[in-house]
């Protein structure tokens, strides 16, 4: 289970983000989506999540540990990729596998069956520089499947994509569930909540059940 519990958290001098929150997430495979406007506090509330981030009081727990001391466990898909723009789509996968210990035969037949699983078999060779936008989203979501951690966390993964590249890439966010005990996907976007097996919406009191059909 990840465990947030009475979790408070405000930036030097600024106000009060959140005040005694509190949730439990399955680490069973669920795939969780969290709404909320713009500056309501969602991508501060998955740095608290994945550990980047301390709550000034409370406790944010997985399996128990508090998650800041166990940063290592979590995979991120950031708005931005941060890929490398010089290399192959092949070696942006390849080189997570390998940094893991893996062989490079190993890591080159893992990677090329992620991309497959995206659909990104055909760029395999392609640099990513080349690559349309929601391919290099695709292929960081890849990126980050490769790490081998055991949570995944989205931060806004359509921000950036017109709405046909968008849907493209909420299509594949699902095949997350068949590598990770748990994915958590910051996003305002109505059709990312599709994906998910359940929305959260971050609102003043907490976390609750988003209103309508979000998922």
């Amino acid at each position: 289970m990840l465990i947030l519990d009475a979790v408070s958290f405000a930036y030097p001098g600024g106000p009060r983000l959140f005040d005694d929150l509190t949730a439990a997430f399955a680490c069973d495979g669920e795939i969780v989506g969290i709404a909320g406007p713009s500056g309501s506090g969602k991508t501060t509330l998955l740095a608290l999540i994945g550990g980047l981030l301390e709550p000034d009081s409370g406790r944010v727990l997985v399996d128990g540990v508090p998650t800041h001391r166990r940063a290592e466990t979590f995979a991120w898909v950031f708005q931005t990729n941060a890929l490398l723009g010089h290399r192959s789509a092949l070696d942006n996968v390849m080189l997570p596998l390998v940094l893991g210990g893996a062989e490079r035969s190993e890591a080159r037949s893992t990677a090329r069956g992620l991309l497959d699983a995206v659909d990104l078999g055909e760029t395999a060779s392609r640099r990513v520089r080349s690559l349309s936008g929601g391919e290099r989203q695709r292929l960081a979501l890849v990126r980050a499947l490769a790490q081998r951690r055991p949570h995944l966390l989205v931060d806004e993964p359509t921000a950036q994509l017109d709405r046909r590249t968008a849907q493209s890439l909420i299509d594949h966010l699902r095949v997350a569930r068949e590598y990770q005990r748990l994915t958590v996907i910051v996003s305002h976007d109505p059709a990312v909540w599709d994906c998910c097996d359940r929305v959260l919406a971050l609102q003043p009191g907490g976390l609750g059940p988003l209103d309508g059909d979000g998922c």
